[in-house]
């Protein structure tokens, strides 16, 4: 009441409902912790807040992944192991039951990152079965209302299918040819 001071705020997390919050978060990201851990030999694939740590070794491997969380931690950002803000171990806090973790913290040389299987011993991208079926169910929709509406469909569900294959291209690079 009676302060007359200067105030200053800390943002303590970014609010994804700016529409420049992720371009901000990236471009502090890759100028912090990215550019430690790959100064320190850290292999890192980055995508928005998703991670995958590439190693050659599963020593390696355990080893990247301390490095990788001191970085962050010591960069002043929290990283979350499950779905809910809230966790006890295994357990939700909140939902009293268990919520989906996530992140990996097994090594592993097949691993689905961003909706696609990576396969480090066959040095392949694939289509999860279960993306593979949700693309022909959404393709198969788009057929039948095409069929029963003179060739014409919706264009929102034209967009949908596109940006899915699209999401798909390193492993159907093909796909580039029919979006």
């Amino acid at each position: 009441p009676g302060d007359k001071g200067p105030r200053f705020c800390e943002c303590a997390s970014l609010n994804f409902g700016y529409v420049n919050s992720p371009y901000v978060f990236c471009q502090q990201i890759k100028a912090g912790p990215l550019k430690t851990l790959r100064k320190m030999g850290v292999r890192v694939l980055a995508y928005v807040d998703d991670f995958l740590l590439c190693s050659r070794t599963v020593a390696q491997s355990v080893l990247d992944g301390q490095w990788f969380d001191a970085v962050f931690r010591m960069s002043g950002y929290t990283l979350r192991t499950a779905d809910c803000q809230i966790t006890q171990g295994p357990m939700c806090a909140v939902h009293k039951q268990q919520c989906k973790v996530k992140g990996v913290r097994t090594p592993s040389q097949v691993i689905d990152h961003l909706g696609l299987r990576v396969d480090a011993v066959r040095n392949l991208f694939l289509v999860p079965p279960e993306r593979l079926a949700e693309v022909k169910k959404m393709a198969r929709q788009m057929l039948g209302a095409a069929s029963n509406n003179r060739r014409r469909v919706n264009a929102r569900w034209l967009a949908q299918l596109a940006g899915t294959m699209i999401s798909l291209l390193l492993a159907v690079p093909m796909g580039r040819y029919h979006t």
